[in-house]
C-alpha cells in the first residue's frame, strides 16, 4: 500500500529571480533519501494492516486486508456470490417447477378425459344429435379417449313426420381428433359400426323434422360415417330392400350428403336376389339422386367375368309422386332380367337391353317395367303349347324350343 511522499527538504532557492523554469522543476524533484523513506513507510503501513496466519502445514503468511474497489460497481455480497450449493439449489428448484408443471398437465388431462366419459357429457352429445337429426337418440357405452372413440351401440327413433323410421348400429369405433377435448366439435377421420339396420316409413303427419344446417354448423365433424353390414328396409310391404351392404355416408362440399354402397344384396319382389356391385346416392331436401346402382349377375363370383345391370334416376321424397329409373345392361341372362316367373319360361343372354322402371312413391307395386332387348339365342320351355306338343308326340324335342337367329323384343310387366 503506497504512502504519500514526505515534504521536500529545504533547498536553497536560486539567486536569480529571472529563472521561472527552476521554480517549476523544484515542485517535482525529490531526493533519493526521500524516495527510500516513502517506500519504507509504505511497507510499515502494510505490515500494520495485515495479520499473521499460520497454515495447517506450519508455514506463516500475512493476510492483508483487501484494497478498496476503485470502480463504482457495487461489491457483491456473500449471498450474491455463486457457489456450488447455490447452483445445486437452483437446479433443484427448476426440477421441482418442471415436475409440478408436468403433473399439473397430467392431472388436468385426466380430469378432462373423465369429464368427457361421464354420463353428463353423453347426455350433451345425445342432445346435439337429437337436435340435428330430429330423432330420439340413445348412445350406449360412449368412451372418448385421445385419438379414439367407441360405443357399444347407437339408436335413432324418428317421429311420424319423417321418412326415416329408425336406425340402430352396434359396435361403433373410430378416430377422434385431439381438438375434440378442447374447443372444437366432436369429430375425427371416421366413425364406423359393424352391423346396422335402417328402416324407412311413409310420413303420416305433416311437420319439419331436424335442422337444415350448413356443414360449418354441424354438431359433429367426422369426415365419414361407415357401416360394414347395413340392412335397409323401405316399409313392411316394400317392393325392395337391401341386405348386408357396406355403406359410407359423408358430406361433400357443394353437393350435400352422399351415400355409397358396396357389396350386399338387393331384394326385389318378383326377381331373384341381385348382388350389389356399387352404388352412389346423393340427398337433397326433397329428393334423392340415384347417380348409379350397379347390380351383378346372380351366381357370378365377385371380380369374375359377368354382366351387370345399371340403374339411375331421381327418387322424389313425396307420397304419390311419380318416379322413373333408367335401366341398361349387356349380356345379362334373360332368366334373371325378366323376373322369376318369366325366367322359368325363357332363358339366354341378351345382347343389349335398355328400358325404364316406373313407380309411384308410396305404392306397393310397380306401375310398369319396360325393357327393349336384342339377343342371338333364345330358349323357350314350359309354355302350354310346348307341353301339348310333348304329350302329343312324346318326344323330348318339343319340351324346349331354341331360336338362334337375331331376336328383338320388348318385355313389359305391370
Amino acid at each position: 500500500m503506497s504512502s504519500p511522499l514526505p515534504p521536500r527538504s529545504n533547498q536553497p532557492k536560486a539567486e536569480s529571480a529571472n529563472s521561472p523554469v527552476s521554480s517549476d522543476a523544484e515542485k517535482d524533484s525529490y531526493t533519493l533519501d526521500e524516495m527510500m523513506k516513502a517506500l519504507r513507510d509504505g511497507e510499515r503501513e502494510r505490515e500494520s494492516t495485515s495479520e499473521v496466519v499460520t497454515r495447517s502445514d506450519g508455514s506463516v503468511v500475512h493476510r492483508v486486508k483487501r484494497r478498496k474497489r476503485r470502480s463504482d460497481q457495487p461489491e457483491k455480497t456473500k449471498s450474491e456470490r455463486t457457489t456450488p450449493e447455490k447452483k445445486k439449489k437452483r437446479f433443484l428448484w427448476k426440477l421441482v417447477i418442471c415436475v409440478s408443471l408436468f403433473l399439473f398437465v397430467v392431472i388436468g388431462a385426466l380430469f378432462t378425459i373423465v369429464g368427457y366419459n361421464s354420463k353428463a357429457y353423453r347426455g350433451k352429445v345425445e342432445e346435439r344429435a337429437s337436435s340435428w337429426t330430429g330423432a330420439e337418440v340413445e348412445l350406449k357405452g360412449l368412451k372418448l379417449m385421445p385419438g379414439n372413440i367407441t360405443m357399444s351401440g347407437a339408436s335413432f327413433q324418428w317421429p311420424k313426420q319423417s321418412f326415416l323410421q329408425d336406425l340402430s348400429i352396434r359396435n361403433l369405433s373410430g378416430h377422434a381428433n385431439l381438438t375434440s377435448f378442447l374447443w372444437a366439435r366432436l369429430g375425427g377421420r371416421e366413425l364406423s359400426g359393424k352391423v346396422g339396420v335402417l328402416n324407412f316409413q311413409l310420413p303420416t303427419e305433416n311437420g319439419i323434422v331436424g335442422q337444415d344446417l350448413e356443414e360449418p354448423d354441424f354438431p359433429f365433424d367426422f369426415h365419414g360415417y361407415y357401416c360394414d353390414a347395413l340392412d335397409i328396409s323401405f316399409g313392411k310391404e316394400s317392393l325392395f330392400s337391401v341386405k348386408g351392404t357396406d355403406s359410407s355416408f359423408r358430406y361433400i362440399n357443394g353437393t350435400g350428403f352422399r351415400l355409397s354402397v358396396d357389396q350386399g344384396v338387393l331384394k326385389l319382389n318378383g326377381w331373384d336376389d341381385l348382388p350389389i356391385n356399387n352404388g352412389v346416392f346423393k340427398f337433397s331436401k326433397d329428393q334423392v339422386n340415384m347417380e348409379t346402382l350397379i347390380l351383378d349377375e346372380p351366381g357370378a363370383g365377385r371380380g369374375g367375368i359377368s354382366s351387370a345391370i345399371k340403374l339411375s334416376g331421381m327418387v322424389p321424397l313425396a307420397v304419390g309422386e311419380k318416379m322413373q329409373m333408367d335401366l341398361s345392361t349387356s349380356g345379362f341372362p334373360m332368366e334373371h332380367l325378366f323376373g322369376k316367373h318369366m325366367g322359368t319360361l325363357i332363358s339366354g343372354p341378351v345382347g343389349e337391353a335398355s328400358g325404364t322402371v316406373d313407380y309411384t312413391f308410396g305404392e306397393t307395386s310397380y306401375d310398369e317395367v319396360a325393357i327393349r332387348f336384342n339377343a342371338f339365342q333364345l330358349q323357350l320351355r314350359k309354355f302350354p303349347f310346348l307341353i301339348n306338343l310333348d304329350k302329343m308326340f312324346s318326344r323330348e324335342l318339343y319340351a324346349e324350343v331354341v331360336f338362334d337367329n337375331d331376336i328383338e323384343g320388348t318385355f313389359r310387366a305391370n
